[in-house]
């Protein structure tokens, strides 16, 4: 694959695609229609940031199972087709798990930047991680059995060890 996270124009001496900006920029070699069309496909996710309680793991006292739970949230992937020049052709997203199957497109000149659309998905993110994590303390708490796992497992053991007399 021929990927990149930067572009530079050597004629120019400078950088048309900064680094960072996108996660991945793909030539024509991957993705044939993109060098019909002469342009790059350019990618970027979001997510919430990390933070060290984003990962629980328990083990399930019914299956004996390790169970890891993440509260991690993401958003999705981004794409764009690019000029040459580095320009977003016709300002526009694509959001999408894969640049085949684009479930949506976002029109950048509703934002003032990729920087500020990138910015409050990440705020969006971040926000739903925390929404995530109080309700899951919130249940942990509302059954006080000690019990770190958010499903119900304490109460199917109970019923599985009655037995008919």
């Amino acid at each position: 694959m021929d990927g990149y996270d930067a572009l530079y124009d050597y004629k120019k001496c400078r950088f048309v695609v900064p680094k960072g900006e996108w996660d991945l920029l793909e030539f024509g070699n991957h993705n044939q229609f993109v060098e019909q069309y002469n342009g790059i496909l350019a990618s970027f996710s979001v997510s919430s940031d990390y933070a060290e309680d984003d990962v629980i793991s328990y083990t399930n006292i019914l299956t004996q199972e390790k169970i890891v739970e993440s509260f991690v949230v993401k958003d999705g992937k981004y794409y764009a087709i690019l000029n040459a020049d580095g320009s977003i052709r016709a300002n526009k997203l694509f959001k999408g798990n894969e640049f085949s199957k684009i479930e949506s497109i976002i029109d950048l000149s509703e934002y003032a930047s990729l920087a500020e659309f990138k910015r409050e998905r990440k705020e969006f993110c971040n926000k739903r991680n925390i929404a995530k994590k109080q309700e899951y303390y919130k249940t942990i708490a509302s059954r006080n059995d000690g019990s770190i796992s958010p499903y119900l497992d304490r109460e199917v053991a109970q019923i599985l060890e009655l037995r008919k007399k």
